[in-house]
């Protein structure tokens, strides 16, 4: 009567499991001393090896057995987004030979894209010029002073495109100073127009009228610093038609 089936054990149980085939030869009745040897069927135990992009994505996969070399696949590309470029770095963990199911993902370095942004005037001239990283806060510069080839009658009004102070850094910017006249000489009234009330007002004032105007700076209509009849005969004249200039 033969025994329950044997299991085998073998040297390297991660390299093989064994299946028992049966007796070396037929088991027959006792017909003396006899010995029977159990023989088994060999078979590789397959493993699962798999490559992974740094987001999940299989790049290759294969079964291998215990020992084999695992064949490493072409390093990966990582495209950059708005805040970093990426170098591969290798695999994690360092690929070795098959040593059982195991998963490689790819590893990367960041580095941080810089982004430039610029404050300059109109002409192209820069007024200040950092460097961020995507996200970062935007520190604007102090209101800057109407350049000397727009003369005292211009003021800072914004720049060309909006910067909102809790925004952070989107990417290379150029911001332009935009700058508008503070008052037009002879606009005394400061209402965009040169009529017969502005010199009426001037003339007012020159009589010592207390006024109630924009800019007193309008009245100086030859810009030679004061306000006196200069002015109010140069603004008559303009209004009569003359050709005058103002300041």
């Amino acid at each position: 009567t033969p025994p329950a089936d044997p299991k085998r054990q073998h040297e390297q149980p991660n390299q093989y499991t064994y299946t028992f085939a049966g007796w070396d030869k037929e088991v027959v009745s006792c017909a003396g001393n006899a010995v029977y040897t159990a023989t088994y069927q060999e078979s590789y135990i397959p493993y699962e090896v798999t490559f992974q992009n740094w987001n999940g994505e299989i790049i290759a996969s294969g079964i291998y057995h215990w020992g084999d070399v695992i064949p490493v696949p072409e390093a990966p590309q990582r495209n950059a987004d708005k805040i970093y470029t990426y170098t591969f770095a290798g695999w994690e963990p360092a690929v070795v030979p098959c040593a059982g199911t195991a998963v490689y993902k790819a590893a990367f370095i960041p580095e941080y894209i810089n982004y430039t942004v610029r404050f300059q005037y109109e002409d192209g001239t820069v007024m200040e010029e950092k460097t961020y990283h995507y996200g970062e806060q935007i520190v604007c510069p102090p209101d800057p002073e109407a350049p000397e080839s727009l003369g005292n009658r211009y003021a800072f009004s914004g720049w060309d495109q909006e910067i909102n102070r809790k925004n952070p850094c989107r990417g290379d910017t150029v911001y332009t100073a935009i700058f508008q006249l503070k008052y037009t000489p002879g606009d005394v009234t400061g209402d965009g127009k040169i009529n017969s009330l502005d010199g009426l007002m001037l003339m007012r004032h020159l009589n010592g009228w207390t006024l109630d105007i924009p800019s007193e700076d309008a009245m100086d209509v030859n810009a030679d610093g004061k306000v006196n009849s200069l002015d109010g005969l140069l603004l008559m004249r303009y209004l009569n038609g003359w050709d005058v200039t103002l300041g």
